[in-house]
């Protein structure tokens, strides 16, 4: 990061970024390059056109449902917000709003907000063991005296369906080997069916927890 900055902080700074762009920035390309070369990548391509921003370069005004975000030569944009009902139980202690990440895709404008609480850790009191199937979980449940508590087994189907997503993705490369990286509906589809395979994993721990 320290020669990112010191490569680039000035040549933002002169192009109208704030101090706090250039920062998330640096992290986002060094994000990007890293997951390259982690996939044996040809070259660094940025995607997604996303910000996130901290709370020095957003205002949420809650009443009135608009969130001001700060862009070049520190002007300021304001946005109206689609809102949700549920985000009201995150806007009062233990929770506290963190982050703003601004997003831009098929001509919209998509906000997420970031909030975060402190957890007290507590001293655990039993440890369990789950065993993960493509058509069940098996738990086990023990004091910390080797106790059995429990053994159960519950229906679950996340890794099955996670995998025929990933198969499908798999066929669609294998079929279009030589263009499927070049055709945007092709590529697209097999970004979808990737994404979806990892939401229903991330899901799935949720559940499982």
């Amino acid at each position: 990061m320290k020669k990112l900055h010191y490569r680039f902080y000035r040549i933002l700074r002169k192009q109208g970024f704030r101090a706090h762009h250039c920062h998330k920035i640096g992290r986002r390309a060094r994000e990007v390059v890293k997951a390259v070369k982690k996939n044996n990548g040809d070259k660094p391509v940025l995607r997604k056109l996303t910000a996130r921003l901290d709370q020095w370069d957003y205002k949420l005004d809650v009443e009135n449902k608009t969130l001001r975000i700060a862009i070049l030569n520190n002007e300021w944009v304001k946005l109206k917000l689609q809102w949700y009902s549920y985000l009201d139980r995150y806007l009062d202690e233990p929770w506290r709003l963190k982050e703003v990440l601004i997003s831009y895709r098929n001509n919209e404008i998509w906000t997420y907000f970031i909030f975060e609480k402190h957890v007290e850790l507590q001293t655990p009191k039993t440890i369990m063991g789950i065993d993960i199937s493509f058509y069940n979980i098996s738990y086990t449940i023990i004091d910390l005296k080797g106790k059995l508590i429990t053994i159960a087994t519950m229906s679950f189907n996340g890794l099955k369906r996670a995998l025929t997503h990933r198969i499908v993705s798999e066929k669609m490369q294998k079929k279009y080997s030589r263009k499927w990286k070049y055709v945007r509906g092709i590529s697209e589809a097999i970004r979808k069916h990737g994404r979806r395979a990892k939401n229903i994993l991330i899901d799935s721990c949720h559940y499982i927890s």
